[in-house]
């Protein structure tokens, strides 16, 4: 039976792509919220301010955790201020996807995958922001 190639740093096959297919994911997720925020900020919401900043740093990958955190709140807030849950929509579990979807990117490293946070963690490491 033929074996796999050892192409891999420690020999292995795939060892380079170990971690880096759940992060292109999350990744993924952060370039789809970050077009979310900006359509928000675009539409003129009362938060466009704050979407426009989430929506930007998420689409670059620039300071990826405190964006979705960011994020979060402004999805928490205006849960806040629509006053009934019939006020959300015919799609009110939307509102906690897009939660959830936020805290995952925010939990993880996806900004070190196709984004700025990427060219920075290589430069310092133990910077505390991603």
């Amino acid at each position: 039976m033929p074996s796999l190639p050892e192409n891999g740093p420690n020999g292995r096959y795939g060892d380079d792509m170990q971690d880096r297919a759940p992060l292109a994911a999350f990744a993924l997720m952060r370039v789809l919220l970050g077009l979310m925020w900006i359509y928000e900020g675009i539409r003129g919401a009362p938060w466009s301010v704050p979407s426009w900043v989430a929506g930007i740093l998420l689409l670059i990958g620039l300071f990826t955790s405190l964006a979705a955190t960011l994020g979060v709140i402004i999805t928490l807030t205006v849960l806040a201020n629509s006053h009934s849950p019939a006020a959300w929509g015919a799609w009110p579990w939307i509102y906690w996807l897009i939660i959830l979807m936020q805290i995952l990117v925010a939990a993880t490293a996806a900004g070190r995958v196709f984004g700025i946070d990427s060219i920075l963690a290589r430069k310092r490491p133990r910077w505390p922001l991603w």
